[in-house]
């Protein structure tokens, strides 16, 4: 990739449309891959959808809210496969889409740090505009795993620049952050999204178990993302719908609440890491 303050205004734009057309490239090809495993087939979808309501019919406690999640969600897979299937396949692929590593700030030199922060802005505000265009239209895509990519590797290349002015900020929020694994975390992304953006204009009401110190700095995180967004790209019509997070006692322990997030207003939390966002 080109160091785009090298580029004329055509170049550059020139420079867009083509990770446009790489990011449209990488959509159809994770797709493909997805449709291939043997656990996203309609009958192993039902059968962990089983396994799940087995496990929580014997409380009643829990019954009422398997009507509303598991069991519907459920009905829905059955009557419509096709469709559950698709929606399902393309937001796995939007997440990896926002996650993949193409760009390696590990791989960055001190210095190459100052002219791929550039490159990496660059593509960046590319997926931003694409995951802007995609929710606009009604589709829910994981915006805090790429929030999080992108603060991350931000982070990453101006914590090896000594002399840029952000760089004992991003190495204290390096040493304090602890990132979502790429396998294993796969929905606490999605929780986050709805903590803040809430479902379909409704606010929403989150449970984890997850460590609050975590919690607070993936919600400040998508906060300060957003905040960026709208002021910086034009047009941008994604607001948040605060919600509520409320982080319980871990597996085995009796439950309680340990924590909780209210957001009745915007919080008051402040990102520990924000960086430009300008994308169109």
């Amino acid at each position: 990739m080109p160091d785009p303050k090298l580029l004329s205004p055509s170049d550059l734009k020139k420079c867009q449309q083509e990770i446009a057309e790489l990011l449209d490239g990488m959509g159809e090809i994770f797709r493909s891959l997805l449709l291939q495993l043997p656990d996203l087939e309609i009958g192993s979808f039902l059968k962990r959808f089983d396994e799940e309501i087995s496990i929580y019919a014997t409380s009643n406690a829990a019954g009422e809210l398997i009507e509303s999640t598991l069991k519907r969600l459920r009905q829905r897979f059955t009557t419509h496969p096709s469709e559950s299937l698709s929606v399902v396949i393309g937001h796995l692929g939007w997440n990896l889409i926002a996650t993949f590593p193409f760009i390696e700030p590990d791989q960055i030199s001190k210095d190459e740090a100052v002219h791929m922060f550039d490159k990496a802005e660059m593509w960046f505000n590319a997926l931003f505009a694409a995951f802007h265009a995609s929710y606009t239209k009604g589709m829910r895509v994981g915006f805090f795993r790429l929030a999080e990519n992108r603060n991350w590797t931000y982070s990453k290349i101006v914590a090896k620049d000594p002399s840029n002015p952000q760089f004992a900020r991003a190495k204290a929020w390096l040493e304090r952050y602890k990132p979502l694994r790429g396998k294993d975390d796969l929905c606490d992304g999605e929780l986050i999204d709805f903590a803040v953006l809430g479902s379909e204009g409704e606010k929403a009401i989150c449970f984890t178990s997850d460590n609050p110190n975590d919690i607070e700095n993936r919600l400040s995180l998508l906060k300060g993302t957003l905040e960026d967004a709208a002021r910086d790209v034009e047009g941008w019509s994604i607001h948040p719908c605060w919600g509520s997070v409320y982080c319980v006692s871990e597996n085995g322990k009796p439950l309680k609440i340990v924590h909780s997030f209210l957001y009745q207003e915007p919080p008051a939390l402040e990102p520990e890491m924000i960086v430009p966002c300008s994308s169109n």
